[in-house]
């Protein structure tokens, strides 16, 4: 139960940093030349019931949704405050953790608080903010590595890239790198529409304490 949740700690600020996929066929010759508006991609809705499974052999399941809330103000920046809770489902065991995320004008997640009912984990964007871009095509890159300090002595980092997921939909695949109280490695992958609507996730947790985990699933 100890391990299940501590788990669960780590799946809650693994996806709060991120995209905060499922790819088609690699011999496809079309050339995908869309454009996409990531800034507002931070904040679109979504919700899934994801296959979770671990190496130890565990299976479950793990709830993710995010939800806008309405404005907010922090640190002396306005944004968009959104609701991004999750839940493990393990062996009859579930844990629940609850997310806000608070994102500003131009796409960055500036503040993510987790709480699992027992801790409370407040992360705060430290490096210079970089816009994400409104008209990113396949091949876009995050030019800075994004970090958070977080009140648990934790540090984060993240970057993201954007690929072609074929049939005009595009891939947001992040790396998140988490150091100190909850240490773990995430690569995740988001699939969406030219309209924005995120379809699919993949999420591979790395936890360096002998755990690995692959989450994967549709979204709506």
């Amino acid at each position: 139960m100890k391990k299940l949740k501590l788990v669960s700690m780590y799946l809650a600020v693994a996806l709060a940093i991120g995209f905060n996929g499922c790819s088609e066929d690699e011999d496809s010759v079309a050339v995908n030349t869309n454009k996409y508006d990531l800034a507002k991609a931070m904040i679109t809705p979504y919700s899934g019931l994801l296959d979770l499974t671990y190496s130890t052999g565990a299976t479950g399941s793990l709830y993710i949704s995010k939800t806008v809330i309405g404005d907010i103000l922090v640190n002396g920046q306005t944004g968009t405050l959104l609701s991004q809770p999750s839940t493990v489902s393990v062996n009859g065991t579930v844990i629940s953790v609850d997310g806000n995320v608070s994102i500003d004008s131009n796409g960055n997640t500036i503040q993510t608080v987790s709480n699992d009912g027992s801790s409370v984990i407040t992360c705060n964007l430290t490096s210079s903010p970089e816009a994400m871009p409104v008209d990113a095509q396949i091949g876009a890159k995050s030019n800075i590595v994004r970090t958070y300090n977080c009140d648990d002595g934790s540090l984060r980092a993240t970057t993201w890239e954007l690929k072609d997921a074929g049939n005009g939909n595009a891939i947001f695949a992040y790396r998140t790198i988490v150091s100190g109280a909850y240490q773990s490695e995430t690569f995740g992958e988001y699939t969406f529409t030219p309209d924005l609507s995120p379809i699919y996730v993949k999420m591979n947790f790395d936890y360096k304490n002998g755990i690995t985990a692959e989450a994967k699933g549709q979204l709506n």
